[in-house]
């Protein structure tokens, strides 16, 4: 037997409703439309980007969707360009995707639409516009799917989702929505691991929430997901939880629906004192509310049972029941059909008309395999969309890692750099702090060798002043001795004594020559060394003479340092040219 999933809300709504909830509906509408303005959408501006869609969508369903397509048309449009001339990337990328849901839905004009979706989510990618990205790839991802182009179907879908993620799914207003058509998506591709995934990562349920229709709906699709996968446990529970909301939404039609599918696995497990209260509260409300598919359902059940049971008589008023409401199943007719041929085949078998019996079981079993070939077919065709999406989505995944190792090799050439730069940054601050440092101490040493010269210039100035002044008195000296040795009566112990402190008084002393030499080396650097090492053959006298011309000083005055004559310092100069 064939198992119920519900899913679009409009069906609900459209099998919830009678004259008066119409009736009240085109109360509410009717002062919509006639006073719904194209400003309707100016107070979007001021909310947050994460709360324009959501309250986009709410103006667009009480306000432009009961418009004519003139007036709903001009309406969006003002929006986009409203929101074009204020720079509003935001609203400008909702109001072409509002564009794209009108036309998709209201006009039925597929392609519009698309053009619609994908020009607001250029919009939503060039200006990194998270939410809008996520809601238009959903809807174009949802409007490929119905067009069966499911590679980019699956794309688009699996797109918001990862986005979704990112962003983290309890951070989205319509997370549940989104996740439930794509876990819809799967459930019809017949993934139903992929399906069991997406359902269950939708955020945990808020009783205070406005999604308790959905909430719903996921723990029921859940179940019949483990049901297709025979987890019959698991589908239990997913069954009751849905049943526990639809109470709590005090629905009818869903307690209806739910019941029905708790009773037909009660059914097939062959616990009919659980299966029966159920499977008959579901025809009660599907008869009541006009779920044809669903009592159709029930009946062929019920005929099941009868006739195992021998309750003939009950069996015929089932099957006559059967063959009233077939007709009004739809698209599940032509399988109602088949089983009921094949309750038919059995009822009769039970009766001994085995002439009709043989005959409905060769009719069953010729729609069977052509339903089977149909279905197969079907199949087929879905496992070739379901390669060709793989392929698709497997192409895209090696781009999008492809892409990502570009992304890494830049960001590590890029960190590279910055390190190198870095270091190359800090050998030129430290070679530069360095340099600094250097040339302070350079700067610091230049000083105390300048004030080491200028001190023992003045200090070597000082002595040969002080030399110049013993000359000086060398001469007065010998002066005196000239006068004395010209004085006859002078007598021999002054003229000694005279002599004597001439000896004293010659300036270049060993002691002398040793602070001289060392005050001369700090003016004059290195001037011995290299005298040593070019004329090595050089007197100490020679030596001395040599510095005493270096200080330009006259023959007198270096004689007298010396304490010797002028014509021996004459001669010791020419012995030194000659050297």
């Amino acid at each position: 037997m064939k198992r119920r999933f519900i899913f679009c809300p409009e069906n609900l709504f459209q099998i919830c409703t009678n004259s008066i909830c119409w009736l009240s509906l085109i109360l509410l509408i009717a002062p919509l439309h006639l006073c719904a303005q194209p400003g309707d959408f100016a107070g979007l501006k001021q909310l947050p980007a994460e709360k324009k869609i959501a309250s986009a969508m709410k103006i667009y369903s009480a306000s432009i969707k009961p418009l004519d397509s003139a007036r709903a048309t001009t309406a969006l449009q003002q929006l986009v360009d409203d929101a074009r001339k204020s720079n509003d990337h935001t609203l400008e990328a909702i109001g072409n995707g509002l564009m794209g849901v009108y036309y998709e839905r209201r006009c039925a004009d597929k392609d519009l639409g698309m053009a619609y979706y994908q020009e607001g989510l250029r919009l939503s990618q060039v200006h990194h516009i998270r939410r809008a990205e996520i809601w238009l790839n959903h809807h174009l991802g949802m409007l490929y799917y119905s067009n069966r182009q499911y590679p980019l179907a699956f794309e688009h879908l699996l797109r918001a989702n990862a986005a979704m993620q990112a962003t983290g799914y309890h951070n989205i207003p319509d997370a549940i929505h989104y996740l439930f058509e794509l876990a819809y998506v799967y459930y019809e591709f017949g993934d139903y691991r992929e399906a069991i995934a997406y359902l269950r990562a939708v955020p945990a349920n808020d009783s205070a929430s406005d999604h308790l229709w959905h909430y719903m709906s996921v723990n029921n699709t859940l179940a019949l997901a483990y049901q297709h996968l025979s987890m019959i446990d698991s589908a239990v529970i997913y069954f009751y939880k849905a049943l526990d909301i639809a109470v709590q939404r005090q629905d009818t039609v869903w307690i209806g629906i739910i019941s029905g599918n708790l009773g037909h696995i009660y059914y097939k497990n062959k616990d009919y004192e659980k299966a029966f209260p159920l499977l008959e509260y579901d025809l009660e409300i599907s008869k009541k509310y006009k779920v044809w598919s669903s009592v159709v359902a029930c009946y062929l059940t019920f005929t099941e049972v009868a006739i195992d049971c021998d309750s003939l008589q009950l069996a015929r008023r089932y099957i006559d029941s059967t063959r009233v409401y077939i007709p009004r199943a739809g698209d599940d007719s032509v399988s109602y059909s088949i089983s009921l041929r094949k309750n038919l085949s059995r009822y009769y078998r039970k009766i001994n008309n085995m002439e009709l019996a043989y005959a409905y079981l060769d009719t069953f079993i010729r729609l069977r395999d052509s339903f089977n070939l149909q279905k197969d077919i079907r199949m087929l065709a879905q496992a070739e969309a379901k390669v060709q999406t793989e392929k698709h989505l497997a192409k895209l995944q090696l781009i999008e890692s492809e892409k990502s190792k570009q992304i890494m090799l830049r960001n590590a050439l890029v960190v590279v750099l910055v390190l190198f730069i870095a270091i190359v940054l800090e050998v030129l601050y430290r070679i530069r702090m360095k340099q600094k440092k250097d040339r302070k101490i350079f700067l610091l040493e230049k000083k105390r060798a300048e004030d080491n010269i200028r001190n023992a210039n003045q200090t070597l100035d000082s002595y040969i002043k002080s030399l110049r002044e013993k000359s000086q008195l060398i001469e007065d000296f010998k002066e005196e001795i000239r006068k004395l040795k010209a004085i006859s009566d002078q007598s021999a112990n002054e003229q000694e004594e005279m002599i004597e402190k001439l000896h004293y008084a010659t300036i270049l002393t060993e002691a002398d020559w040793i602070e001289f030499k060392r005050l001369f080396g700090k003016v004059y650097k290195g001037f011995f060394d290299t005298i040593d090492k070019k004329y090595p053959d050089l007197t100490q006298a020679e030596t001395r003479l040599l510095a005493l011309t270096k200080l330009k000083l006259s023959v007198s005055e270096m004689a007298n340092m010396l304490g010797i004559s002028t014509d021996a310092v004459r001669k010791t100069r020419l012995r030194l040219r000659k050297k």
